[in-house]
């Protein structure tokens, strides 16, 4: 059954994207492409490797592409889709969820990929030491990642303090808690009295340390491999990665050099050149011997006769 067969998930996928464009201007942050499925379906895909099956996932108002991605959906979670009415927070998402929380849950960004048998090692710790919450930690290598991360101090295995955006100097550590946590629903308990940040949002990282003044048995589990799709170069990262890892899919109406994904309906003129490291989505067009390289073109995308594009995001025709 899994790990995770007793535990609910939600996805946090309400997240505007704005350093994603030119993808979102066309579509949801959490359908960004990745070798040939949304992000967001790769998150249930984890989350289903772990025998996660009942996911709800929160969006924003309105976002009728992710709505209808989750009602065309025919694996084997089960999916509720709840609105947040304003982009007002990792908490206040959070708070829109809870009705449908049963118990024990995972809380997952959509914009945050991990290996499943990463997540089986979370939920095995969180388990094993009876945890009230169990943080996902990655050790940061610059000043610079620090002050935009929620940075936590350890006591032995257990998490005492959660910092959101320190100042580098006045960091407890340089561990941050990635957006991928598991819970019991005591947490859901202190969202009541979460206070606006100062840029007007409830954060999580509040209420986590209430939960950990008042209840304790909070922990951290360190990670080794996790992408973070912010950015445009984020998104051409983890494409490379998972073609490297043997994602991959070919045509033979083009010359391909591996690693490639090609969608089923791609149209090429003669003489085009694709790859390594490269993802086309279904109907693209791609015209007379151009070379493409290190990139990912959206649908619908037209990409000239004679055109070299290397380390780009192309978008479609309605961008």
């Amino acid at each position: 059954m899994g790990l995770g067969a007793g535990f609910q998930a939600v996805i946090l996928a309400a997240g505007a994207g704005k350093r994603l464009r030119p993808l979102t201007l066309s579509r949801s942050k959490a359908l960004a492409p990745l070798v040939g499925q949304p992000m967001l379906a790769r998150v249930v895909e984890t989350l289903g490797h772990c025998g996660l099956w009942r996911v709800i996932v929160v969006t924003s108002a309105p976002d009728d592409d992710v709505a209808r991605w989750c009602a065309a959906y025919r694996g084997r979670s089960e999916i509720q889709v709840v609105v947040q009415p304003e982009r007002l927070g990792m908490g206040h998402a959070l708070a829109c969820a809870a009705p449908r929380l049963e118990g024990p849950f995972v809380l997952h960004a959509c914009d945050t990929l991990i290996e499943g048998t990463t997540l089986e090692m979370l939920l095995r710790r969180h388990l094993t030491l009876e945890a009230r919450a169990t943080l996902a930690l990655e050790q940061l290598t610059s000043p610079e990642a620090i002050a935009r991360s929620g940075i936590v101090a350890l006591d032995g295995e257990r998490v005492v303090k959660i910092v959101e955006k320190p100042k580098p100097e006045e960091a407890p550590s340089d561990l941050c808690a990635i957006p991928v946590y598991v819970f019991e629903p005591r947490l859901l308990e202190y969202l009541a009295e979460l206070e606006p940040s100062p840029r007007g949002e409830l954060e999580l990282q509040p209420a986590i340390q209430m939960l950990i003044d008042r209840d304790g048995a909070v922990y951290g589990h360190r990670i080794e491999r996790r992408w973070q799709i912010t950015t445009t170069d984020d998104l051409l990262a983890i494409n490379r990665a998972w073609l490297d890892d043997g994602h991959t899919q070919r045509t033979g109406a083009a010359e391909c050099l591996d690693p490639v994904w090609i969608g089923a309906d791609v149209e090429f003129a003669a003489g085009c050149r694709v790859g390594p490291h490269t993802v086309i989505e279904s109907g693209a067009r791609i015209g007379a011997g151009a070379v493409i390289e290190d990139s990912v073109i959206l649908a619908d995308a037209q990409i000239p006769e004679g055109a070299r594009i290397r380390g780009e995001v192309v978008a479609g025709l309605d961008s």
